[in-house]
C-alpha cells in the first residue's frame, strides 16, 4: 500500500466540489436574504444583521475554506507529478505544469457549474 505524502489530496475533488456548491447556496441565501431586508419598510434590526454575518462567517470558516484547502493541495500534487513524469523523460517546461495547472482548475470550474 502507498504512503500517503502530506502533498496527497485530503478529499476527494467531488467532495471539494461538493463543498463550493454548497457554498454557492448559502451565499446565494445571503444574496436573497439582503435582498429581502432592503424591500422592508424597517431597516434590518441587530439580530437579522447578526444572523447574515453568522452564516457568512460559518460558510467562510467551513466548508469554503476545506474546499480552498483542498483544491490547492490537489493541485500541488497534480503539478508535482507532472513535474515528476516530465523530470523523468529529461524534459522540464514550467510552461507545461502550468498550463497543467490552468487545465485542473477550468475542469473544477466546469465540475461546480
Amino acid at each position: 500500500m502507498a504512503d500517503k505524502s502530506k502533498d496527497s489530496p485530503e478529499m476527494s475533488p467531488e467532495k471539494a466540489l461538493g463543498l463550493l456548491s454548497e457554498v454557492r447556496n448559502r451565499l446565494s441565501t445571503v444574496a436573497w436574504a439582503l435582498h429581502g431586508m432592503h424591500h422592508e419598510s424597517e431597516p434590518p434590526g441587530p439580530d437579522d444583521l447578526a444572523a447574515v454575518e453568522q452564516l457568512v462567517s460559518d460558510t467562510v470558516e467551513g466548508p469554503l475554506s476545506a474546499a480552498i484547502r483542498s483544491a490547492y493541495v490537489f493541485l500541488r500534487h497534480a503539478v508535482l507529478v507532472h513535474r515528476s513524469r516530465e523530470e523523468s523523460q529529461d524534459f522540464c517546461s514550467v510552461s507545461s505544469a502550468e498550463a497543467l495547472v490552468a487545465a485542473a482548475r477550468a475542469a473544477l470550474y466546469k465540475r461546480a457549474n
